[in-house]
């Protein structure tokens, strides 16, 4: 559960409140969109579960996907995993950090910033494997514990006024492109409802385990963001967010002294997503080597067992992707093409269930979870195109890099029938 947490709980919640709150125009559209948001979140996790009980091994979901969709319909999944669910949300984290940093050194360049705080995690994760587990562990109490002490007291404090929002316009009704594409947003915060997959090889009894820590992150997860959110909406108007929406909604309720150490607490939440996202994805570009699915060279383990050279690799894409789009751009895109991948796992776990009458843990409700999936699925991809359609031909653009370079990035594939081994 704390991976899943960790991964979750993070830049999200401080970025994209403040990217929504003027799209959406009311306290009421921002909780419903979240509450969605959330929704969304639980069926996706009931079927991660689900996949990753019947098949515990690393990067499970993606072994499913392409056990039962076929190798290309895997190997894309897997791909826009990597390069959405992780090269992409990774970039994000990092500029996010790198914003509230310059709330104390203006002068620093934002990209620069990002930069060393990919930098520095992966030194730890790429070293040695028990260095990236307690760097992630510590975080994870301080995480959990810094958010909640920030809703107490946001809570708690009592505001006479808070500054008038700018004239926006209607407001958006509740089933409307505006709608659908700021949840697509929402997704991103939520992202990590899928970590615990890639390491589904390594826990103890995962029928029992992975679907209590899917779920149990989840719930907790949704109730801390509603919570947060009105501590949002305590300070500041919904037309008045920004991308510094933590920062500013401290200052309002703190004060600026308290609020400097809040701001210094949200740092420490983002870099702390930002380790867990290198450590889980680094195994799914691990567990795409050993199959074959990438160059094999990523495959490789140093003499610690650290997965070093698919951290570097990570950390250099995620880096380059940082240098070259702001926030809003990766954070549109890396949505649009989350929401693809969660359609593909409802369809799989449709397939699944064709092939397997049996299955140690089957999602409650079914085919509830799967059908609510797909449909949120189509209504959030076309309202996402509609209202920026930049992102989509991104997206578009992404799918079409993927089949083009699969030949090459698959040159040294195994054969179909090989039989999958933990190491290379």
């Amino acid at each position: 559960m704390g991976i899943c947490v960790a991964s979750m709980i993070g830049s999200g919640i401080f970025i994209v409140p403040g990217e929504i709150g003027p799209q959406l125009g009311s306290g009421l559209n921002i909780m419903i969109a979240w509450t969605l948001g959330g929704v969304l979140a639980l069926c996706g996790g009931l079927i991660v579960a689900e996949l990753a009980a019947a098949n515990p091994r690393a990067g499970a979901v993606y072994m499913c996907v392409r056990d039962a969709l076929g190798h290309g319909w895997g190997w894309f999944f897997g791909m826009t995993s990597v390069v959405v669910g992780y090269f992409a949300s990774l970039a994000v984290v990092a500029l996010a950090a790198a914003g509230y940093v310059r709330h104390f050194l203006p002068e620093l360049d934002e990209r620069l910033i990002a930069t060393l705080i990919i930098a520095l995690p992966a030194i730890a994760h790429g070293t040695r494997v028990l260095a990236g587990t307690l760097i992630n562990d510590v975080l994870v109490g301080l995480k959990v514990g810094i958010v909640a002490a920030f809703v107490v007291a946001g809570l708690a404090v009592s505001l006479d006024t808070i500054p008038p929002p700018p004239d926006e316009g209607p407001e958006p009704d509740v089933v409307s492109a505006p709608m659908g594409a700021a949840i697509v947003r929402i997704t991103f915060a939520y992202l990590g409802w899928s970590a615990v997959n890639v390491v589904a090889g390594e826990v103890k009894r995962p029928e029992r385990t992975l679907p209590l820590a899917v779920i149990g992150s989840v719930v907790l997860v949704c109730g801390a963001y509603l919570l947060m959110n009105l501590v949002y909406l305590k300070a500041v108007a919904p037309g008045s967010m920004g991308d510094d929406i933590g920062a500013v909604a401290a200052a309002m309720i703190f004060g600026e002294s308290v609020g400097d150490l809040i701001v210094l607490a949200i740092i420490l939440l983002i870099v702390s997503t930002g380790t867990t996202m290198l450590f889980t994805g680094s195994r799914l570009v691990l567990a795409m080597a050993w199959k074959g699915e990438l160059p094999r060279r990523l495959g490789r383990l140093n003499h610690s067992g650290a997965p070093s050279m698919s951290v570097l690799v990570y950390a250099l894409i995620a880096v380059g992707m940082l240098w070259i789009a702001p926030v809003g751009t990766l954070l549109d895109y890396a949505g649009l093409l989350t929401t693809t991948c969660m359609a593909m796992m409802a369809i799989t776990v449709l397939a699944q269930r064709r092939r397997q009458q049996t299955r140690p843990f089957s999602m409650p409700l079914f085919p509830a979870p799967v059908v609510i999936t797909l449909a949120l699925a189509g209504w959030l991809i076309v309202s996402s195109a509609l209202e920026d359609p930049v992102a989509a031909l991104a997206s578009a653009g992404t799918i079409a890099a993927l089949v083009i370079l699969r030949p090459w990035l698959t040159g040294q594939r195994s054969h179909a029938d090989t039989t999958y081994t933990d190491r290379p």
